[in-house]
C-alpha cells in the first residue's frame, strides 16, 4: 500500500458526493477492464482523502481504479490498499 497526494488546487466536495462520484466511476467501468467492480471498497476519510480496499485481478486493475480516483474532482489524496 502507498499514498498518493494531489498537489494542485481542487474545489472542495462533500464526502457523500465524492463517495457517489467514485462509486459511479468504478461501477461504470466496462467488465473487460475491471472484472469485479463490486469488490472495490471506497472509503472517503478526513479531508477528502480516499482509501481504496478490496481485491482486484492484477496490478493493471489496481492502477485503473487508482487512476479513476485521481481523476475524480475533489479527491485530495489516495491510499491504495487494493490486493491482487
Amino acid at each position: 500500500a502507498y499514498t498518493a497526494q494531489v498537489r494542485f488546487p481542487v474545489a472542495a466536495a462533500a464526502p457523500a458526493r465524492l463517495q457517489a462520484d467514485l462509486r459511479g466511476a468504478i461501477d461504470g467501468t466496462p467488465l473487460s477492464m475491471l472484472t469485479n467492480p463490486a469488490a472495490v471498497q471506497v472509503v472517503v476519510a478526513d479531508g477528502n482523502n480516499v482509501v481504496l480496499r478490496g481485491a482486484v485481478r492484477d496490478e493493471d486493475e489496481a492502477r485503473l481504479v487508482e487512476g479513476l480516483a485521481r481523476l475524480t474532482p475533489g479527491v485530495r489524496g489516495i491510499t491504495n490498499e487494493l490486493t491482487y
